[in-house]
């Protein structure tokens, strides 16, 4: 067998090194592995190959500054990189995907999984498919806790995002027990992220049946507050004249820039905020804004708002700002109506008395109902369309005809491997597996995708229109 494309593997454990010889030995690709750096770079220097699988040990940090210097390369970065490590937590995942590596796997490495990211790497699974137009939304339960306030509001804490004062259910024994099994809540503010908790903490009151809040009737009499202050982090001076002229003359509030983070942090320190908004590239340096972002959340910041504004739409720069602590994201040319709505939500939403505390209570545990919808499938994943960002790693028990039909089960449970914003619908697209993704979960996905396949390329060469079957939930077009 001809070998068409060129990997290079560096990796400093060698019997994973041998494992990925014997998973791609079969393939049309040709294998190079690296146990040490020294070759690796030197073999760079002389010859680029197709992609790279680029090991990432715990404890070692030269390979994300390879990863960040790679950035300003036009050729390493035009050279595709799957990240491979032993570390799975959403913040790491979530850094080492904002450098543009291709995908991110975690040992102990699936052979499956492996092959289908290259497959489709070098785009030899483009076009393969399996799309669910009709599908209905999913009954999908998300885990979650319920913390009971004095002021008869509860707070929820959980990995699902919600951006909108709107409606949702929840399923909590103890708390549905006291409400004669009322499952309808109403969220009173967009989340915000609590880095204690690792979790979004968004703040509702119970709906009674007429729709109306069941939260007490006479609202405390609030002491005149003065105008709200908003820091704006840029080092563009001309769109700080813009920000100015809309915070200052339409929304009323006080406004303060920085085109220096050391400034702009002492000067959080000394009187925080009612908000704050940042940008990502500053004169610091590409995606400093992160680190900014992140110092405020963690030391600074409590559950002070936080807007980042950039010129960057990217799908995964957007998702790992709102994962590391940002409350929202508005990419420039800034559309003022949008921003002004958000910079609202954002101040008079949120509470000044910082990060929620969590009260222990072994009966405050539930779930959480999120409408899902299926949008498509391949070989390993299946994605969801969702009006929430849903944290990576997040598990959630799904029941549906999809996943009876392809499983045999009436339910199962999954895992966000990815959640990226659709910035033409304004939802996100989760990407899911199965918690338990075995041989038997692949080869089942594999059965369901390749039977649609072959009977779609079985119809073209009939001079059929694509193939369309009706089923129990929808119909199945292939593409």
């Amino acid at each position: 067998m001809s070998k068409t494309k060129i990997i290079y593997c560096l990796d400093s454990d060698t019997e994973y090194l041998k494992l990925i010889v014997k998973f791609i030995e079969s393939s049309p690709y040709e294998v190079k592995c690296f146990e040490k750096k020294e070759p690796f770079f030197e073999a760079l220097n002389s010859n680029y190959p197709d992609c790279i699988l680029l090991g990432l040990d715990k404890g070692d940090d030269s390979m994300t500054h390879f990863l960040k210097k790679r950035l300003n390369d036009k050729v390493l970065r035009s050279i595709p990189i799957i990240a491979i490590s032993e570390e799975k937590g959403r913040s790491v995942v979530s850094e080492v995907m904002t450098y543009e590596v291709f995908d991110y796997l975690v040992k102990p490495i699936n052979s499956y999984l492996l092959i289908m990211a290259l497959r489709k790497l070098f785009h030899e699974t483009k076009d393969k498919v399996v799309k669910f137009p009709d599908e209905t939304n999913s009954v999908v339960l998300f885990p979650a806790e319920i913390q009971l306030n004095k002021d008869k509001t509860f707070t929820l804490y959980s990995s699902v995002k919600i951006t909108k004062t709107e409606s949702f259910n929840l399923q909590v024994p103890a708390l549905t027990a006291s409400v004669e099994q009322e499952k309808s809540f109403l969220c009173e503010r967009p989340s915000t992220f609590s880095k204690t908790e690792n979790n979004f903490v968004t703040s509702f009151t119970i709906r009674d049946k007429k729709g109306a809040s069941t939260a007490a009737a006479q609202p405390t009499p609030k002491k005149p507050q003065s105008k709200p202050r908003v820091i704006h982090l840029d080092d563009d001076v001309d769109f700080h004249i813009l920000i100015k002229k809309i915070v200052e003359d339409k929304l009323n509030y006080i406004y303060e820039s920085f085109d220096n983070c050391k400034e702009m942090l002492l000067a959080s320190k000394q009187t925080p905020p009612s908000a704050y908004i940042v940008d990502l590239n500053l004169h610091e340096g590409a995606g400093v804004g992160y680190t900014v972002v992140k110092a405020l959340r963690n030391t600074i910041a409590g559950n002070t708002p936080i807007l980042i504004l950039s010129g960057s739409n990217n799908p995964s720069e957007i998702t790992y700002g709102l994962e590391i602590g940002a409350d929202d994201y508005l990419t420039k040319p800034v559309d003022v109506k949008l921003f002004m709505t958000k910079m609202m939500q954002l101040i008079e939403h949120t509470s000044p008395t910082g990060e929620t505390q969590k009260t222990q209570n072994k009966d405050n545990t539930g779930t959480i109902e999120i409408p899902l919808k299926a949008q498509t499938m391949d070989e390993g994943y299946i994605y969801f369309q969702s009006p929430y960002f849903i944290l990576k790693e997040t598990r959630f028990s799904i029941k549906s005809r999809l996943v009876q039909d392809i499983f045999s089960v009436e339910e199962m449970v999954f895992v966000t491997h990815d959640c990226n914003l659709d910035i033409a619908t304004s939802t996100y697209t989760i990407k899911a597996i199965a918690k338990d993704s075995n041989e038997q979960y692949f080869a089942q996905m594999r059965k369901e995708f390749i039977l649609h396949c072959n009977c779609h390329w079985i119809w073209c060469i009939c001079g059929i229109f694509p193939w369309q079957r009706t089923n129990g939930f929808g119909k199945w077009i292939i593409f």
